[in-house]
């Protein structure tokens, strides 16, 4: 059933290792070499006994005793500081007092007749026919179905007492009914209190909103009170918008104008380009158009280098400014003294 034992910090055991033989196993040793400390070990994995600290060992450590079963099932019990359980394999339970969880129960399949003690008596040879029956009593469940008779009995017992109180009770009710022959007429009258209450839960609820519109009104007044001074600078702000609105109006005439203005020119050089091109002869023409294609081709470079030019500017620009505040971030958190040498920075 128990394929091996091992046992830290248990007692006398510091890190033990026992492994059974399937059929009788014996443990033979010295006085005091620690046989009872394995047998006190397998009980206290086996029914969580005995309880409290006195079998720890004393140079400390984490007591931990780890049985392993034929079903390849490891039930360990562990005790340290803060930590008080069980181990099913991978699954932990926690132990309360001296029970065992139910799922370790389960798996060992074990009670207290499965592991006598060292100089225990012989197994029901000793004992009175009372507790012999007893045992076989729990082996068959008997006493469950005594236990069971017993608490039915008890629970008729109490529904015959609840059954004659309640029929006294009901008497005593009927007998009270007959005072309240009055209660049809007040329960009209009640029906009309309820009305009126209703009614004036309603007229509760308009009050509150009414008292929270005054109270926002109230709010406001105060608020334009406060703001009336700035109300006298209406009409010159309106006046001040108006002159703006008109700006924008003119500078958008003046860009026209501007635009008309370039457009002429472009106009007029094409005019002068058109009559220099018509005094031109057609080898004069050719070179002209062979001259303007390099222009053009030099115009593209140059476009180029440009936009390279001015995309290093902003790159630059934003180099400059990140500078800048690393610059402003390092005085700022380095302050008007070196931290390291202790001379006053220069700025």
């Amino acid at each position: 059933m128990f394929k091996s034992l091992h046992i830290k910090n248990f007692q006398s055991h510091n890190d033990t290792q026992l492994n059974f033989h399937p059929n009788v196993n014996i443990i033979v040793g010295n006085t005091d070499s620690g046989k009872t400390a394995i047998i006190r070990a397998l009980h206290w994995v086996l029914f969580n006994k005995p309880g409290g600290d006195a079998f720890r060992s004393t140079w400390g450590g984490e007591t931990r005793v780890e049985l392993t079963m034929e079903e390849s099932n490891i039930v360990t019990r562990v005790k340290d500081t803060g930590i008080n359980s069980y181990l099913l394999n991978e699954d932990e339970f926690h132990a309360f007092g001296v029970n065992i969880p139910e799922e370790i129960e389960k798996s060992l399949n074990l009670s207290e007749i499965n592991a006598q003690k060292q100089f225990a008596e012989p197994f029901l040879l000793t004992q009175s026919s009372g507790e012999v029956a007893v045992h076989f009593n729990k082996i068959a469940h008997i006493e469950k179905i005594d236990k069971s008779n017993k608490q039915l009995s008890s629970w008729i017992r109490t529904i015959e007492q609840d059954i004659k109180a309640t029929d006294t009770q009901l008497t005593e009710a009927d007998e009270n009914l007959l005072t309240y022959d009055y209660l049809d007429d007040l329960e009209k009258d009640v029906e009309v209190i309820e009305q009126l209450e209703e009614a004036n839960n309603k007229l509760d609820v308009r009050k509150d909103l009414l008292e929270g519109f005054i109270y926002d009104i109230d709010l406001t007044i105060n608020d334009i009170e406060q703001l009336s001074p700035i109300f006298e600078f209406e009409e010159p702000v309106d006046s001040i918008l108006e002159m703006m609105e008109e700006e924008e109006q003119l500078k958008d005439t003046e860009i026209g104008l501007v635009t008309l203005k370039e457009e002429i020119i472009d106009i007029n050089e094409d005019i002068i380009l058109y009559e220099t091109i018509a005094k031109l002869s057609v080898d004069d023409l050719i070179e002209e158009a062979e001259q303007l294609e390099e222009l053009k081709e030099k115009h593209e470079k140059l476009k180029v280098r440009m936009n390279n030019i001015i995309w290093k500017g902003k790159i630059l620009a934003t180099d400059r400014s990140a500078l800048k505040q690393s610059e402003d971030r390092f005085h700022e958190l380095m302050g008007d003294v070196c931290q390291l040498c202790g001379q006053k920075i220069k700025k």
